[in-house]
Order: C-alpha cells, then sequence, then structure tokens
C-alpha cells in the first residue's frame, strides 16, 4: 500500500510541476504573445487580417492557447474603436473591418490577452494567465 501511495503522489507532484510554463519565465521558455509573428514593430494591414495572436515560443503554442484579448485601434494618440474578442484568438469580422480603415501612423494596441492550458491541471481546472500587451504601427 505504501508503494501503491508513494507513485501516485511522485506521479502527481511530476504532472502539477509541468503545467505552468506560461506563468513563469525561465531560461528556457518564456510566454511571449505574438500577432502574425510580430511582438512589436510595424505591420502591413493587408497581409495580416487572418493570422491570430500565438506566442512565439512553439513549446508554449503547444500546452496553451489565447483565449481572449481587446484590440484598442489608436490614431494620432486617440482610440479611435475598442472592441473585445472574449472567446478566441483571432480578429472578429468587425476588428477586420475597423483595422482595415487605418491608415499610416496608427497602431493596433492588443492588451487583455488572456490564455488558457489545453488540458486541465492535476486539480481538475484551467492554468489562466495575463499577458503584456502586442503595439504595432501601421506602415
Amino acid at each position: 500500500m505504501k508503494v501503491i501511495f508513494r507513485l501516485t503522489t511522485i506521479l502527481f507532484i511530476g504532472y502539477y510541476s509541468n503545467t505552468s510554463v506560461a506563468q513563469t519565465k525561465d531560461n528556457v521558455q518564456a510566454a511571449v504573445p505574438c500577432f502574425g509573428g510580430l511582438t512589436g514593430g510595424t505591420i502591413s494591414i493587408g497581409d495580416h487580417l487572418g493570422d491570430t495572436l500565438a506566442f512565439t515560443d512553439s513549446l508554449v503554442n503547444q500546452r496553451f492557447v489565447i483565449s481572449s484579448f481587446n484590440l484598442a485601434l489608436k490614431c494620432n494618440g486617440n482610440v479611435i474603436k475598442y472592441m473585445e474578442n472574449k472567446k478566441g484568438n483571432t480578429l472578429t469580422q468587425e476588428m477586420k473591418e475597423a483595422v482595415l480603415s487605418l491608415h499610416q501612423n496608427c497602431t493596433l494596441n492588443f492588451d487583455g490577452i488572456k490564455s488558457r492550458s489545453r488540458q486541465k491541471d492535476a486539480l481538475g481546472k484551467y492554468t489562466e494567465t495575463r499577458h503584456k500587451a502586442v503595439v504595432l504601427k501601421v506602415k
């Protein structure tokens, strides 16, 4: 009986310790969000309407998915439109239409980015994490 309990405990601790990659940053993996592979800089609008929010590290992408985000469109420093996607990592139709109306010197500000683990942890819950914003300037 003691052997079964110890083996179960070892398996539980081993599984539980491997489920929080997006919550910590170590020298191997970091959960850095990106849109169309970009973590910042400039973006060409027409080329990225079908892209998704994801992570720069493929190992993190295997374990976590962006579950929701907000998009603020700014021109000359003023927010012209603020939209939410509460159920996914892609641009909604409303977002796509608004982004197409942008011009140079406008920015796409992805904030309120949240991720969720793809699998439940040992306690039967998904791990949810907030991430830093991604700001992209329109070419």
